[in-house]
């Protein structure tokens, strides 16, 4: 049996099956036991090289750094191999597929995937269109990192034909307060999609565009929502320096509506 290294807490909820805007029906293989509760390399990442030559395609991890892909065909299977695309992955540690000793890595190997949606932040400007939407979105657990946003939530939907637009928002002009907290909303347009079956999905927006955090002055966010049972509320995130993160990962059958 193999033996794993517990870098990223991932809480199973139920059992893992494909969900949002992934289609993994086809690739069933790559999940090996992880609904098992066993500890497990996991985490967050973002493609920094995108290459389909083993070795050559690279990832940064949210936990660790770099790392060199041994296995970029399953990147490009699933869509993921291309320049700021955030992925959630597990893996185990692998050796240098050229067999040279000079170049160190890391290297390692990709079992599970999952594409996570990639967008920037929205500005709303005066008297422009709002094309974001106010259905209701629920807010389950926020993760600021060095340079990502990545935010875990919950919305209804229907039909798997039409794409919501989940977004992050903020009105023109807007910039961090006297702390560093950044006011924003998470919002949720479901394109005319019945309200109907509760779904799960990942959005994860790059810092580097928004105000103040070349600076160095965006130490957080204020995240208004419109959730779906309680309306209003504003949630506050603040930057994690910790490499140990927990994650909620959780898929469930209840609706294959997709994200944009």
């Amino acid at each position: 049996m193999r033996k794993y290294k517990a870098i990223v807490i991932v809480t199973i909820v139920m059992t893992l099956i494909p969900f949002m805007q992934s289609c993994l029906n086809d690739y069933d293989d790559d999940l090996y036991n992880i609904q098992g509760g066993m500890p497990f390399n996991a985490a967050l990442a973002t493609v920094v090289n995108p290459s389909e030559v083993p070795g050559e395609a690279v990832i940064e991890s949210d936990n660790d750094g770099i790392a060199y892909v041994v296995n970029p065909d399953k990147l490009t299977r699933l869509e993921t191999n291309n320049l700021g695309q955030r992925i959630f992955y597990t893996y185990i540690n692998a050796a240098n597929p050229t067999g040279d000793a000079n170049n160190k890595g890391p290297f390692i190997s990709i079992d599970y995937l999952q594409k996570v949606l990639t967008k920037s932040m929205d500005i709303l400007k005066e008297n422009g269109d709002d094309i974001y939407g106010h259905d209701g979105i629920n807010l389950i657990t926020p993760i600021m990192g060095k340079t990502h946003l990545t935010l875990m939530f919950q919305i209804l939907g229907f039909s798997s034909d039409i794409k919501h637009r989940i977004s992050l928002v903020a009105t023109e002009g807007t910039v961090p307060d006297a702390n560093g907290y950044m006011a924003v909303e998470l919002r949720h347009n479901a394109e005319g999609d019945r309200q109907e079956y509760l779904s799960h999905g990942y959005v994860s927006f790059p810092l580097s565009d928004i105000p103040g955090y070349k600076e160095g002055k965006l130490q957080g966010f204020k995240i208004k929502t419109n959730t779906i049972n309680n309306g209003e509320e504003t949630v506050t995130v603040s930057y994690n320096k910790s490499k140990s993160i927990n994650i909620p990962f959780i898929q469930e059958d209840m609706s294959n509506t997709k994200i944009k």
